[in-house]
């Protein structure tokens, strides 16, 4: 009963560890997991930036203003030839006005409009960048087959640092995914192989030490075994010692009696005189002990006829 009692508890033991730390490894992977996706949104965002800014930029930045030049036109088609996840780049000024855009030339001069993510990066100078549907961004117009673009909204400075407008740049977003997808499987596989190194580690040392709990226990039964043994060894000898005292105490009693005795007696074996009592030593009017021990018991009785 207590074996299966002991088994039923490192069952349970070993189920509520193994939940414990399969919570603890789905969250740690979870959060990893939103760690990588930020981390490859922010190095997509940056490669593209940096690399259409690189393109770009010599073009279109004189000064402190933009200013389109023919090689502008020739840079960027070079760009979308070396880089295949282009999918249109957007070149807007200070006041919101759009100067350049790949796909539509016949929308250059209009305003942006009321989208906040071009008056952010043109008023804080740093680059935003999010996922978006390509109905709401430009329908019909961008050449691809996925139903959500990398979307970059990414500051253009002068030479001395001053924003003086943002390009708005379009993107495939399978390279972030793959990377996303990618990381988000190791993570869970090194995660989990962890987790499950962990967990069984936890089930050896539960192991050894039930097995280490099971052998002290069983020595204690032994040893337990042995005390009660022993006391109770120890308890029957103290009852034959008592029970050796009083049958001492009691033929001390009885060999007093018989001493006492004002009675004559003789105790004989065989017809051999044993032992006579002081009164009996008187009757056969005998000195001593001696001159009656050993002898018949015969004797005596010729001996108290004389006396008479």
């Amino acid at each position: 009963m207590a074996r299966r009692q002991s088994i039923s508890l490192i069952q349970t033991f070993m189920l509520a560890s193994a939940l414990v730390l399969g919570t603890g490894g789905a969250a740690l992977a979870t959060t990893l997991c939103r760690t990588v996706e930020r981390q490859a949104l922010h190095d997509a965002e940056t490669s593209v930036t940096e690399y259409v800014d690189g393109v770009v930029g010599p073009t279109v930045v004189s000064g402190s203003r933009l200013v389109l030049m023919p090689q502008t036109h020739i840079a960027l088609r070079r760009a979308f030839t070396v880089r295949d996840d282009l999918i249109n780049v957007k070149l807007w000024d200070r006041d919101q006005n759009l100067l350049y855009d790949h796909l539509a030339t016949l929308a250059v001069g209009r305003s942006h409009g009321a989208d906040g993510a071009l008056a952010t990066v043109l008023e804080t100078g740093r680059a935003e960048a999010h996922r978006t549907t390509t109905q709401s961004r430009e329908p019909g117009r961008l050449p691809t087959d996925t139903e959500t673009v990398f979307e970059v909204y990414a500051p253009v400075f002068d030479a001395d640092g001053q924003v003086i407008g943002a390009y708005e740049i379009y993107s495939d977003p399978a390279r972030v995914d793959d990377v996303i997808r990618d990381g988000r499987r190791e993570i869970w596989l090194v995660t989990g192989a962890v987790f499950l190194g962990l967990w069984l580690l936890l089930a050896v040392l539960v192991r050894g030490t039930s097995r280490t709990i099971k052998q002290q226990a069983a020595s204690l039964a032994r040893r337990s075994t042995e005390l009660s043994d022993a006391l109770g060894k120890e308890r029957q000898a103290r009852r034959l010692a008592e029970h050796a005292r009083a049958s001492l105490a009691e033929r001390e009693r009885y060999r007093d009696m018989v001493h006492d005795s004002p009675s004559a007696i003789v105790v004989h074996r065989r017809g051999e005189v044993l032992f006579v009592n002081p009164a009996g030593l008187h009757l056969l009017q005998c000195a001593s002990a001696g001159e009656v021990l050993g002898g018949p018991v015969a004797a005596l009785f010729e001996r108290w006829d004389l006396t008479e």
